[in-house]
């Protein structure tokens, strides 16, 4: 079985400038945006945040952090 590769626009969110910043959809070209979507809709990666990184994904927890804010940017 083959798969084709997936190819993101941008391999980092571009954000614009302060006086000007992009659209969400310029977030959206990045892997980095939907591993943070990913991460806000796993429920034990969020019970995770609720204790402080404590539990079965500490680990992961400690290299992303908590992902409960609706600021991607701040993420």
């Amino acid at each position: 079985m083959t798969t084709t590769p997936v190819h993101f626009l941008a391999p980092y969110p571009l954000f614009g400038k302060k006086q000007k910043p992009l659209s969400i959809a310029y977030q959206q070209r990045s892997p980095f945006y939907w591993w943070w979507e990913y991460l806000r809709r796993n429920s034990d990666y969020l019970k995770c945040c609720e204790t402080n990184g404590a539990g079965k994904l500490a680990k992961l927890y400690k290299e992303f952090g908590d992902v409960r804010n609706d600021d991607f940017k701040k993420w």
